[in-house]
């Protein structure tokens, strides 16, 4: 199993059960969780103030439960008022594997809980407006949040997706805007600001942006 340069021993027993998991999920959940894992390893060592012990274990298992999706769990789903309905059943999932492999581990009760209760909602600003600020009540649910937008906006990835859907500067843009306004903190914010300048001089030196259609 490979090991993740700055993990405590604790926390590498938790990913040693989560990989294999991830793997079988969709196709970049298990990027997606490196890349995520990683991010929030170098802004602790950059900046501190991060809550490693709840943020760690939500990065490697928000995701998880797209592992285990059955037909069944899009049948009959729970509802909650504002939310996409195909959104919950992996949160439910992925709220139970984190029970499961934080009780394995023997982590520290307080701690397991707040993270169980942000795998099961961690995707709850699908909501709209109020209801998503209301659901993001600590500062550990907002922050995941952030770095979780974050890490989606810098993946290299995006850049091929985004000349698809992108026909030109502006629309790009636009694309950029609603997503910069999801954030809660102005700090991760701004790091997102700076990778997106980044990638529209990338776009305008090499050309990538396709012409208006007429």
């Amino acid at each position: 199993m490979e090991k993740i340069k700055g993990l405590s021993e604790q926390h590498q027993k938790l990913w040693e059960k989560c990989a294999p998991l991830l793997a079988e999920g969709r196709a970049r959940d298990l990027t997606h969780a490196k890349d995520l894992l990683g991010l929030i390893l170098d802004w602790q060592e950059k900046k501190g103030s991060l809550d490693l012990d709840v943020l760690i274990p939500v990065a490697m298992m928000h995701d998880i439960g797209h592992s285990s999706m059955i037909d069944e769990h899009f049948r009959e789903p729970e509802k909650q008022e504002g939310l996409r309905a195909d959104k919950l059943p992996h949160m439910i999932t992925g709220s139970r594997i984190a029970e499961q492999f934080l009780t394995e581990i023997n982590y520290d009760p307080q701690k397991a809980k707040e993270v169980i209760e942000l795998v099961k909602m961690h995707d709850y600003y699908w909501m709209n407006g109020e209801q998503a600020q209301k659901a993001y009540d600590t500062n550990n649910k907002k922050a995941f949040h952030d770095l979780d937008v974050l890490v989606t906006m810098v993946d290299k990835d995006r850049l091929k997706k985004l000349k698809k859907i992108c026909p030109n500067r502006e629309e790009f843009l636009k694309v950029i805007g609603h997503q910069l306004n999801l954030f809660f903190f102005d700090e991760f914010k701004n790091a997102a600001k700076r990778a997106m300048h980044e990638l529209v001089d990338y776009q305008e030196a090499y050309g990538t942006f396709r012409e208006p259609s007429d």
